[in-house]
């Protein structure tokens, strides 16, 4: 018998409200500095024009190439209600987690019954794996996406809503891409209607608009320079599949933020266990195809949702946890569907072992997350070579005043990556606030040459000649940084101030 909606809503919000008020005194971390903590776009809906054409990142004057300006736009929600206080978009995220699984309920309910709706959806609940999306403020892009696709599936009957859904979540994140031939398998697999190109051509002219404003007037879609290529990152895609199973079926261990671009050999254990796992998913998925069942659909969930998070396409890491936000339901799906089928008293049994030892882990893993400095110090033990662990160390014990502390950390973020540009700005404006004005040049040249549409690193450049006398080379770097950013006011009125005659500046 199933429970009214109402009862099922509050049942999943207050789980996830215990299971991740441990994330509520969480601080900015890794990109919540860009994002939120940095981002101008936040303080005045007048930009909001800005967030709907720029790079993510524009904000907080840097770029990496996506476009996500639902992201942004939540975040501005957050900031007229909170401010500048974590909690309260650590709070957001909880919440639109709690949606996304009572929607991911609603979905499974509609084809196989309550039990396994209740064990699927208390499983992408529960899940340790999700804190990465869950905790890490900027992982809401995820959260968005799914609950937009989860919502397009169930308003499928009601077309024009549907559509309107998935257009949401093309603004989300790039991964919802996958959604037209999730929704082709929505339709055949589960309303066993007969549906072809024709039934999905709304959905493939709205995809092949976003694909060509990406292509040509919104930003540009992002190439990691190190992506390496197809036969490259082949035995990758093998390793980070057995990574994803290991972390979905033994979370207790191992869940980190950093995986980093790495290539692999062919004989090394991770790739050879992912060959094992593809083999075994590829027999089951032809076996349960004869049957077209609701396991079926749950595979075929999985394998749509993996392909953008493969490795098939260049992406900036072999893997990350939080990307398995929207692969992750079709496993549990599965799970979910093998749990209903087990005697009842069984079913509750093992059913509330299970969700309550995830609990517990999802619990604690979220301290991982409480603040820079034990967030670097966790992810250089799973990976030293991090250089954004280095990076957020400096930034921290910059901000402390503990300038020696904080440089010799961006010293060692741009040995391991010579191509980190915000080290390198970052140790210069170090440097320029000791008025160490000649090391400071030498490293804000670095971060130009390393990013060299990096307007803020112009602009503080131009600042140390101005104050080291050297007008000429102030007024081209003023004006460089112009060109970048027209709507740079500071540089603007710094450019102003330099031209002006010093009878001028005197009168001024």
């Amino acid at each position: 018998m199933s429970l009214s909606r109402p009862l099922s809503f509050s049942l999943i919000f207050a789980l996830a409200l215990g299971i991740y008020s441990s994330a509520l005194s969480g601080q900015f971390i890794w990109d919540d500095d860009y994002l939120v903590r940095d981002n101008k776009y936040l303080t005045s809906w007048s930009n909001l024009p800005e967030i709907f054409s720029t790079d993510i990142n524009s904000g907080a004057d840097a770029v990496c190439g996506f476009y996500r300006p639902l992201q942004i736009l939540t975040y501005r929600l957050d900031y007229l209600a909170w401010k500048l206080e974590p909690a309260g978009y650590h709070l957001t995220n909880v919440l639109l987690h709690a949606l996304a699984a009572w929607l991911f309920f609603l979905l499974i309910e509609s084809f196989a019954g309550v039990p396994a709706a209740w064990f699927s959806a208390l499983l992408f609940l529960a899940h340790p794996v999700q804190t990465e999306a869950v905790t890490y403020i900027s992982g809401r892009a995820d959260l968005l996406t799914a609950i937009f696709i989860f919502s397009a599936l169930l308003l499928d009957r009601k077309r024009p809503w549907s559509l309107i859904a998935y257009a949401l979540a093309l603004l989300s994140k790039e991964s919802a891409l996958a959604f037209p031939a999730l929704l082709w398998a929505w339709r055949r697999l589960v309303l066993k209607e007969r549906s072809g190109f024709r039934e999905l051509l709304p959905h493939v002219l709205i995809t092949a608009l976003y694909l060509g404003l990406r292509a040509t007037i919104l930003v540009p879609w992002a190439i990691p320079p190190e992506g390496g290529t197809l036969i490259q990152r082949l035995p990758g895609i093998f390793a980070a599949l057995f990574g994803y199973f290991r972390t979905l079926f033994w979370p207790w261990s191992g869940l980190h933020m950093e995986y980093g671009q790495r290539f692999f050999l062919w004989n090394d254990p991770a790739v050879l266990k992912g060959l094992v796992v593809f083999t075994g998913l590829t027999a089951g998925t032809a076996t349960a195809a004869k049957k077209r069942s609701g396991l079926f659909f749950s595979l075929v969930w999985f394998w749509i949702a993996w392909i953008p998070i493969s490795g098939l396409f260049p992406l900036f890491a072999y893997m990350a946890e939080h990307w398995l936000y929207l692969s992750s339901p079709g496993i549990f799906l599965m799970m979910g569907i093998g749990f209903s089928k087990l005697k009842a008293k069984r079913t509750v049994i093992l059913g509330s072992v299970t969700i309550a030892l995830l609990s517990a882990t999802t619990y604690l893993q979220n301290f991982y997350w409480s603040d820079p400095v034990s967030f670097s110090k966790a992810t250089l033990k799973y990976v030293p070579g991090s250089y954004r662990a280095e990076y957020t160390l400096g930034l921290y014990y910059g901000s402390i005043g503990q300038k020696a502390r904080a440089a010799g950390h961006y010293e060692r973020a741009f040995t391991l990556n010579p191509g980190y540009t915000e080290a390198y700005y970052n140790l210069a404006n170090l440097l320029a606030s000791i008025h160490d004005d000649k090391a400071a040049v030498d490293y804000y040249l670095k971060a130009i040459k390393a990013g060299p549409r990096y307007a803020a690193a112009y602009n503080n450049l131009a600042n140390v000649y101005s104050r080291m006398g050297i007008k000429d080379k102030a007024v081209e770097y003023y004006r460089k940084c112009l060109e970048l950013e027209p709507s740079n006011k500071a540089a603007f009125d710094n450019l102003e101030l330099e031209l002006q005659t010093p009878d001028q500046k005197m009168v001024k």
